[in-house]
């Protein structure tokens, strides 16, 4: 069984950074985090069987079994104290990761790994993940010269057509985000230096050091400055206590680093095809640094919303508002100046700051369980250079953003790949002929188990399959097929509030469609869409995308009932209290008090809209329309 679970770690290192489905609702992380709650499920399973056959207990006590334990326990709370707690035992719908379930998931994986992997095979498992890596990156520079591979998947063409973002100058292959990918490549390019340095034949030195090069190349054109940030501290660790094992091939990999540099530029520094055409410097510096044509600077946006990630922990000390619920309690301490931002109506699920996402999420006690967790990981990994170089680069990447799945898998992977190495363990294979009755039905019921938690797994997953069908069924009027498959996810999963909230929408459209034609017919649909409507909102109250739309719909719907115009006011400034700060819903109750005729009321909620927001010229529209009414 040991076998068995030393191939399902290889498999899992290997197509985990390359997974990824277009017909789901998230293309990347999604399908991610189902392999991850998949290969858990068969690890523990054979690891468990494995227990059965051998008739003993098979757990290797380590370091950071306590802290790990501290850690869970922290968040078990926070989930249980939670302002919505499926969202905190599963992860914000959209991301996903950072889940309790996900959390336990990375520890049960540690735990599996360092009890059952010896020396050799953890060797190889990092050679998995470097294989994937390359592949990774290779997707990533075609990415930059115009050819997709998901693409090729997606529409059949090998272009970069199939993106909306543009992919040429900010790859992101598999990964799903410029951030992400830089962040998991520099995580393993000291793997690749270790790897250089270890090689005596030169044809295999020469691989790994064209796998560096590799793996290099592509954090560049991702254009992360966090990423090649990290990768940078990683370089100083890594070098400074390796550099005389080997002189040249440390002069080697940074010349032909340095070089990659000049010839591609980055983030910080231009390309030499730049000074060739003779650019000014603050030219091409501006160009670089520049995230977005007209918007706001990244780390000013950065700032504001760490300002108010620290207001919530303020207000939720000790165990914060709940795992992975920063996407509902940011709008309630949302700092105003949010609005003269170009990204002043953009929803923040993460605070772009691990840290302070803990700090907010799950208060003092989850942040400060996290920090004995890195602290004792670096402990660990302090004589492995070439893994802690890597740790150190997520842990700066962290602090500019947040883990993703492969991220998170790492963090939790590192330890154990040292403590492996480390280990002088022979892992020798049991081999049982003779069962008796009692192993055969412990591991009947073993299976039964893992092949019930696949049944769950995979029903999650074919559900959001399902959403993102009806979702393009709605778009493309085929509106029988876009309420069968949305009603087939939510039979499947009752429980996700924005499945019930699609089902709202899409009833809505029908029944505004339907109108044109038929008023009689149109209004027997609309109880069935408030009717969902309410059930969202009563399964994710503290969600602003469901509250919003629900507004919206009501707002559609007052004429076929005039007491939704009442719900809607009601609604709007309840969630005022939610979301002092945000000017589009003082627009929205404005809006909602001018159509039921309590003008002078919607003239005072559309000037604190924009009081709120001075250039809101959404509102200065409404108030202009508003203020005619009350002079007529």
């Amino acid at each position: 069984m040991r076998i068995m679970i030393a191939n399902l770690f290889y498999t899992l290192s290997l197509i985990l950074p390359l997974a990824f489905f277009p017909k789901s609702s998230e293309i990347f992380e999604f399908n991610k985090i189902i392999l991850v709650y998949i290969f858990t499920v068969l690890i523990t399973s054979a690891w468990i069987i494995n227990i059965i056959l051998s008739k003993k207990i098979i757990f290797r006590r380590t370091i950071l079994d306590i802290p790990l334990l501290l850690f869970l326990g922290s968040q078990i709370i926070s989930t249980i104290l939670s302002i919505d707690q499926r969202t905190s035992l599963l992860g914000y719908y959209s991301r996903f990761n950072g889940g309790l379930l996900s959390s336990i998931c990375y520890a049960v994986l540690y735990w599996a790994f360092v009890s059952n992997i010896g020396k050799k095979q953890s060797l190889k498992a990092i050679r998995y993940i470097l294989i994937s890596a390359s592949l990774v990156a290779v997707f990533g520079i075609l990415e930059h010269f115009g050819g997709s591979i998901s693409c090729v998947i997606v529409s059949g063409k090998f272009n970069d057509d199939c993106w909306v973002q543009d992919v040429k100058t900010r790859v992101f292959a598999s990964l799903g985000q410029p951030n992400w990918l830089a962040a998991f490549l520099a995580s393993l390019a000291p793997l690749t230096w270790y790897f250089s340095l270890q090689e005596k034949l030169t044809k295999k030195r020469i691989i790994w050091i064209t796998l560096t090069i590799l793996l290099f190349a592509c954090v560049i054109f991702t254009k992360s400055r966090s990423g090649l940030l990290g990768l940078g501290i990683a370089y100083i660790i890594f070098w400074i206590f390796n550099f005389k094992k080997n002189l040249k091939v440390f002069i080697i990999i940074s010349s032909l680093l340095f070089f990659a540099i000049a010839l591609f530029g980055t983030p910080f520094t231009p390309s030499l095809i730049e000074l060739a055409e003779k650019k000014s410097t603050n030219q091409s510096t501006n160009q670089i640094n520049n995230s977005s044509e007209g918007g706001t600077e990244s780390g000013e946006i950065r700032k504001i919303v760490w300002k108010g990630a620290i207001n919530i922990w303020k207000a939720y000390p000790l165990f914060g508002t709940g795992v992975e619920t920063f996407g509902y309690s940011y709008w309630q301490f949302r700092p105003i100046e949010h609005n003269n931002t170009s990204e002043w109506d953009y929803l923040y699920n993460k605070a772009h700051n691990e840290y302070l996402n803990f700090l907010a999420n799950s208060g003092a006690v989850g942040l400060g369980t996290y920090m004995i967790l890195i602290g004792t990981i670096i402990f660990i990994l302090r004589k492995n250079k070439s893994l802690l170089s890597g740790f150190v680069s997520i842990l700066v990447t962290n602090f500019f953003g947040f883990s993703v799945v492969n991220i998170s898998l790492l963090t939790f992977l590192f330890p154990a790949f040292a403590i492996a190495i480390r280990s002088n363990q022979k892992n020798k294979f049991t081999k049982t002929k003779n069962l008796s009755g009692e192993q055969k039905i412990s591991i009947a019921v073993a299976g039964f188990l893992a092949g019930i938690s696949l049944f769950l797994i995979s029903r999650y997953w074919y559900a959001d399959f399902l959403y993102q069908k009806s979702n393009q069924d709605y778009q493309s009027g085929l509106y029988e097929d876009s309420v069968k498959n949305i009603q087939d996810a939510i039979n499947l999963s009752p429980n996700e509030a924005i499945f019930h909230n699609q089902m709202a929408k899409i009833l809505t459209g029908i029944t505004l469609a339907l109108n044109e034609k038929d008023s009689t017919d149109a209004a027997k649909l609309v109880p069935y869409a408030i009717n969902e409507s309410d059930i969202a909102l009563a399964l994710s109250p503290r969600n602003m995308n469901i509250r919003e739309s629900r507004m919206n719909i009501l707002s559609q719907l007052y004429p076929f009932n005039s007491q939704y115009l009442d719900l809607e006011i009601q609604l709007a400034k309840d969630t005022i209290l939610l979301s002092p700060t945000d000017p589009k819903i003082e627009l929205i109750l404005g809006k909602a008090l001018a159509n039921s005729g309590r003008i002078q009321e919607s003239i005072e909620a559309i000037n604190k809209a924009l009081e709120l927001k001075h250039d809101y010229k959404e509102a200065q529209k409404a108030l202009e329309v508003v203020e005619n009414i009350k002079t007529k």
